[in-house]
Parts: structure tokens; C-alpha cells; sequence
């Protein structure tokens, strides 16, 4: 079986518990203990769960009465700018779309991610976008995500005459069901099977259902975030914004031939020598993302977009537009 490449996921623990909080209402708040046994599917531990609530504390977003935390205005306020389109959904319809795809680090508001990767089989393909660093196209298919999965693996072996582009690889493909059930060291049935059988194999699952594929990525995506109360002693940073800290980073910095905007790869290099909470790369798009929903930070486009450096690290997908850099003085 070939070596697979490993997603990035991460979701921070601070907003998973808001949203929880918020999401699970009881007649009376529920206990730091009960909230943990509630998430120990997600393998939250009770010290993260309590390290986490207390940091919630200190920022003002949550109230301990009694070890019971209640949301305040500022909670209930990174509530809603987590949710966006999907506020007024539940727990259990959140954890099966909305969550997953932040944590593989897609916009859940834009209508073009949530049209394409609708339902179960959306899903399972962008994880596979995401684990073979195909998310950053905003127009391949679902086809063309297996497409280039399979050519990738196909390419160094076809005739030097054959070169790309290469043709797309529809439903009936069998060397294409053939190649992606390879991968995941397996044989398929048509590609739907391959695709459940490559994307549970790329978490690590013994089966293929969906509902262990969404809490897998949820409970990787803790994992593999690092924690937010881990903030950099050396700075005195501890009371700043995500948005503070990374518009601090970025006026250190400079992107040539972008005057007053740097590069958005670049911010998130800088910003994992000073702060623990950088996280992945996805998850730092996306906290970008959002905090520039929120007006805490100004994102533009690079007209040329070949001039900013590794221009693939530096994308996010904004709705209809992209933008590459973070405006730290308008010139």
C-alpha cells in the first residue's frame, strides 16, 4: 500500500465547547464534569476541558457559577460568528457537516463548498481534497478530485508522449475505482466504494460508515490542535486577540512588491515562532477567515498572484473571490 499523506485538521477546543455550551441548553448549566463525559467520544480530556473553560473565563466569554460555565454576550458573539448560515442548527445536524468542514478547513458559508461537497459522498471528497492538497481549486468536481488523486499516481509510469492535461475519469472509470482502492491497500466495487474505503483508511477507521468518518475528524481535529490557553509568555500577549496577535506578526514583515500587505503563508510562518496556537495551516486560514468576517482584520487579492511567494499556501477561498494577503497599512 502507498504511503498516504495525512490531513491537517484542527478545530480548537475553546470554540468546540462554546459551541457545545451553546447548542446543549439544560433547565440548569451542565457541570465541567458532565460536559466531559457528554464529549468523550471526541477523547477531550477533563484537564484540557477545565483548562480551556478557565481561559474562556479570563477572555470574558463564559461565566463559572458554581463549575457550571453559562455563555455571556461575548460567547454567545464567537458563537454566531462560528456558525454563520447554519446558527439555528442543532448539535447533531452541526457535527455531521458544518464542523467536519471547518475542521478540514473549508469555508462553511461559501455556497460553492457547500454545493459541491454536499451529503456523505461530499464529505468523504473533501477530506480527499484535502489530504492531497486539492482544496485550494474552488472549481474541481468531485470527479476531478479522483481524477488527479488516480493521474498523480498514474503519471510516472505512462510513455513520455502522454502528458497532461490529463482526461477526467468518470463514475465508470475502473482504472480509476481500481487505482483509489489501491491506495487504501483494498479492493472496490465501482467508485463509491473506493472512495468510502480511501477516505476511512486516511483516518485510520476499521469501517466505512459515515458517522464514525464525521466524529474522526472532529475527535482528530482536537487532537491535533494545539491548545489556545498556550499563548507565548514571552510577549505578554496572553490578553490579545487571534486578530491582535496575527496583525502584530504581519507589521514585522514584508512581502516584496506588495506595499503594506504581506502574504498570508508568510503570517502563519512567523506567527508558529511566537505563538503555540498556530495550529495547521488550514485551521489558521480559517481562523483568518474568520476573524475577517468579523472586521477585526483586512484581507485583499493579489492581482498577480504569481508574485506572491508560494502562492498555494496563501489562498483562501472568501465566497465568490480569493484573497492571498493581509492589509496591515493601506499605501
Amino acid at each position: 500500500m502507498a504511503t498516504l499523506p495525512k490531513p491537517e485538521l484542527a478545530f480548537a477546543a475553546n470554540d468546540f465547547l462554546l459551541l457545545y455550551i451553546h447548542k446543549k441548553p439544560a433547565k440548569k448549566p451542565k457541570t465541567i464534569k458532565q460536559i466531559s463525559n457528554a464529549l468523550k467520544n471526541y477523547a477531550i480530556s477533563l484537564e484540557k476541558i477545565e483548562q480551556s473553560l478557565k481561559q474562556l473565563e479570563t477572555e470574558e466569554q463564559l461565566k463559572l457559577q458554581k463549575n457550571r460555565p453559562v455563555l455571556n454576550d461575548a460567547g454567545e458573539k464567537r458563537v454566531r460568528q462560528l456558525l454563520g448560515k447554519d446558527v439555528s442548527q442543532d448539535w447533531e445536524t452541526l457535527c455531521k457537516y458544518r464542523l467536519p468542514m471547518q475542521a478540514l478547513g473549508y469555508d462553511a458559508d461559501d455556497s460553492n463548498v457547500r454545493q459541491r461537497f454536499k451529503g456523505a459522498e461530499g464529505l468523504r471528497h473533501a477530506l480527499l481534497a484535502q489530504a492531497f492538497k486539492l482544496d485550494n481549486d474552488d472549481r474541481i468536481s468531485l470527479d476531478g478530485i479522483r481524477s488527479t488523486i488516480v493521474w498523480r499516481q498514474l503519471a510516472p509510469a505512462l510513455p513520455a508522449g502522454i502528458k497532461p492535461p490529463y482526461p477526467l475519469l468518470g463514475s465508470k472509470s475502473v482504472i480509476g475505482h481500481t487505482v483509489l482502492a489501491g491506495l487504501a491497500g483494498v479492493t472496490a466495487n465501482g467508485w463509491r466504494q473506493a472512495v468510502e474505503r480511501l477516505a476511512a483508511t486516511l483516518l485510520n477507521l476499521p469501517g466505512t460508515g459515515i458517522e464514525p468518518l464525521r466524529q474522526a475528524i472532529l475527535k482528530q481535529a482536537l487532537q491535533q490542535s494545539v491548545p489556545e490557553f498556550a499563548t507565548n509568555s514571552k510577549s505578554g500577549c496572553e490578553e490579545q486577540t487571534f486578530a491582535a496577535r496575527v496583525l502584530d506578526v504581519a507589521q514585522k514583515l514584508e512581502t516584496p512588491r506588495f506595499n503594506g500587505q504581506v502574504a498570508i503563508g508568510q503570517v502563519y510562518d512567523a506567527y508558529g515562532r511566537h505563538y503555540a496556537d498556530a495550529g495547521s495551516l488550514a485551521s489558521f486560514k480559517q481562523r483568518i477567515l474568520e476573524a475577517a468576517k468579523a472586521g477585526e482584520l483586512q484581507l485583499t487579492r493579489a492581482n498577480q498572484p504569481g508574485d506572491v511567494p508560494d502562492p498555494e499556501r496563501s489562498i483562501i477561498h472568501w465566497d465568490d473571490d480569493i484573497v492571498h494577503l493581509i492589509v496591515v497599512e493601506w499605501r
